[in-house]
């Protein structure tokens, strides 16, 4: 007869149906490669018609190989040099990207109008924007430092994805230049803001937020740093019970501190 399941094994098969998802660098990394392909196919396909043009194709490899050495290159900027954490925001920056792209087209169907170069570049700056927030959040990057590596992927990118007789044309666009620049300092001046929150009882939102984050991973050095620096020194007063037996020959004593020292 088979034992019927009890509390924490249904807990344990809930665990293990959560073990594929977006938590897994595996499938960020399998799963940004193929959202890249999806953005050359949209940019092509949907906004510069040449999709069986001979002079394109070969672009799809090269933006795969290039978002996948960008993957690389993002670790050398995170204060741990985490590869997961990298692909992570690799995923999240080129679905952004590509669901900028498929909602011009929607756009474009929709109001029967002709599609707009606008919403690619305004795509790779919202990609750049999301960069400064989940590096300056989760990554431990200081915004000074995240203005200076937003750009690296989403722009690496660009450049084998669109014709180069369109870089400066489409890089130069006022509308698209104000709007992406806009998202950049919204996106900066949130990451203030959210750094501050916890304020004054937290330091750091940021800190905390990423101490958390590495405690998952077993790494509890952060977090031990954060209660270091809130910890001070002070004085504990104990108290003692003595418990003799009656002839006095054997002594029992139970110290009592006014404060638990966990």
């Amino acid at each position: 007869m088979q034992k019927a399941p009890d509390d924490v094994s249904n807990i344990h098969n809930r665990f293990s149906l959560t073990l594929i998802n977006p938590s897994s660098h595996y499938f960020s990394l399998v799963a940004s490669l193929s959202i890249s392909a999806v953005i050359f196919l949209a940019t092509y396909f949907g906004y510069l018609n040449s999709i069986f043009s001979d002079e394109t194709w070969y672009r799809l490899p090269i933006i795969i190989g290039v978002l996948a050495a960008t993957q690389l290159l993002d670790t050398r900027f995170t204060k741990k040099k985490e590869y997961s954490k990298s692909l992570h925001s690799s995923l999240f920056g080129t679905m952004l990207w590509a669901v900028t792209l498929l909602m011009g087209l929607l756009a474009s169907i929709v109001l029967s109008k002709e599609t707009s170069l606008f919403f690619i570049i305004f795509g790779m700056f919202l990609y750049a924007s999301f960069r400064i927030g989940i590096y300056t959040t989760t990554l431990g990057v200081n915004i000074r430092k995240a203005w200076a590596i937003c750009f690296v992927q989403p722009l690496a990118i660009f450049l084998v994805l669109i014709p180069q007789d369109l870089w400066i044309p489409m890089l130069s666009d006022p509308l698209s230049l104000g709007y992406g620049v806009s998202f950049m300092i919204i996106a900066s001046v949130w990451s203030y803001l959210t750094d501050r929150a916890g304020r004054p009882g937290m330091e750091s939102t940021h800190k905390t937020i990423q101490a958390y984050l590495a405690s998952q991973g077993n790494d509890f050095t952060e977090a031990e740093e954060i209660m270091e620096q809130r910890s001070n020194e002070t004085k504990v007063s104990t108290s003692q019970i003595r418990l003799s037996a009656s002839n006095g020959q054997k002594e029992f004593r139970m110290v009592l501190p006014e404060i638990h020292p966990g």
